[in-house]
C-alpha cells in the first residue's frame, strides 16, 4: 500500500528500485541463453515482452513497462521457457555391509516444466552416464562423488543440478573395554596400583 506520508516509502520506487530489478532479470537472460546474448539483444528481449501501462508505447512515467521476465525468457527460447532441474538434497551412507559401495536412490521429481513437460532426465558423474529416470537406484563406491541431472523438455530446453553423493567407510570396532576398577572380563591383569595389562 502507497503511504505518501512515510518519507522511507519513496526509497522503494522510481529508478533507484527499478534498475537491480532490470539488472537482475538481464543476468537471469543471459546466464540462460544458449549462445552469448549482446546489450542490443538483452535490451529488446525486455522491452519487447514488457507489460505496457500507461499511455500506449514508450512513456516518461513508466518507460517501457512493468518488467516481465517469464515472458522473456519465452521470446528468447521462441516460446518456450526452459525446464528446471532438481538433483534432489545431497547425500551421505555407509558402506554397511563393508564390500566397496553402496545403493543410493537419485531423485529428480522435483524438477519440471513451467509450459510444457519434461521427456528425459540424464545422470551422470563428469563424462560417463549412469542412467536415466527420473529416479535412478545405482551402487556408488566409497568417496565423493558429484552427480548431475540433465533434464530436457518437449521443446528441446534443457536444464542441470548437481547432488554430491558421499559414502563412508564403515566404523569398525576393534577394541572396547571400560577399564573400571573391579571389572574383571578374562582378558586384562588389575595390579595392586589399579592399572590394567
Amino acid at each position: 500500500t502507497k503511504v505518501t506520508s512515510s518519507f522511507g516509502y519513496w526509497f522503494f520506487q522510481g529508478t533507484s528500485m527499478a534498475t537491480p530489478h532490470v539488472a537482475g532479470a538481464a543476468a537471469v537472460l543471459i546466464g540462460a541463453a544458449n549462445t552469448t546474448m549482446t546489450p542490443d539483444a538483452v535490451r529488446a528481449a525486455l522491452e519487447g515482452t514488457a507489460d505496457d501501462l500507461g499511455t500506449p508505447g514508450f512513456d516518461t512515467q513508466y518507460g517501457h513497462g512493468l518488467l516481465d521476465l517469464p515472458g522473456a525468457l519465452m521470446l528468447q527460447n521462441g516460446g518456450n521457457m526452459p525446464p528446471v532441474a532438481n538433483a534432489g538434497a545431497d547425500q551421505t551412507v555407509t558402506d554397511t555391509d563393508s564390500n566397496g559401495s553402496e545403493m543410493v536412490t537419485l531423485t529428480g521429481s522435483a524438477s519440471f516444466d513451467p509450459n510444457g513437460s519434461i521427456v528425459d532426465y540424464t545422470w551422470s558423474t563428469g563424462t560417463t552416464t549412469l542412467g536415466s529416470g527420473a529416479v535412478l537406484s545405482i551402487p556408488f563406491s566409497i568417496g565423493v562423488h558429484t552427480v548431475t541431472l540433465t533434464v530436457t523438455d518437449n521443446a528441446g530446453a534443457t536444464d542441470t543440478d548437481t547432488a554430491v553423493i558421499t559414502v563412508a567407510v564403515p566404523v569398525v570396532e576393534v577394541f572396547n573395554d571400560s577399564f573400571e576398577v573391579n571389572e574383571w572380563n578374562g582378558l586384562w591383569n588389575e595390579d595392586s596400583q589399579n592399572d590394567w595389562f
